[in-house]
């Protein structure tokens, strides 16, 4: 399969003695479920093997980064650190066509959603705004309200719940 990859990435900090040494982890709201470092290398490498672009929207901070701007800085670095080389320069925003960032031997983008820490490294790409399935979209995915802003992402169900998946009617 071809096309954009999207992931909405929620990162909590927990000390390295009670996470086994990691520091950073993928979060699902506030419960930890797997280390960032994972993931990272897993993008690492379909970046490695692909051309395809992946958009890491590190949209959340649930654990350990309230009032912690150090802890903002530590973690750009390690991402920086490990992908740096794919990443697409935040100069590109917000008018890149695929075609001019595969052009540049690009293939990551990297948006942050705290954006004080967004404005001080270069190749990270202001928030993206987030519209649910619930709020905003209309049941064919149309837009209901025109928003000025140039990109944004779309999250939502693809079926009404789990019964209609398992037993249609």
């Amino acid at each position: 399969m071809h096309g954009i990859r999207y992931l909405d990435i929620r990162v909590g900090y927990y000390s390295s003695s009670a996470s086994g040494g990691e520091r950073f982890w993928v979060n699902h709201n506030f419960y930890r479920m797997r280390p960032l470092s994972s993931l990272i290398n897993d993008v690492r490498k379909f970046a490695e093997e692909t051309r395809e672009i992946v958009i890491l929207d590190f949209h959340r901070f649930p654990v350990g980064f309230d009032g912690r701007r150090d802890r903002h800085a530590q973690l750009v670095e390690y991402v920086n650190g490990e992908l740096e080389r794919f990443t697409v320069p935040s100069s590109f925003w917000p008018n890149a066509t695929p075609n001019e960032i595969w052009a540049a031997n690009k293939s990551i983008i990297i948006s942050y959603s705290d954006t004080r820490t967004a404005q001080q490294y270069p190749n990270l790409w202001p928030p993206l705004p987030q519209v649910s399935d619930t709020v905003g979209l209309g049941p064919n995915w149309n837009l209901i309200e025109i928003d000025p802003f140039p990109a944004r992402t779309g999250m939502g169900r693809q079926t009404e719940s789990t019964r209609a998946q398992v037993l249609p009617e």
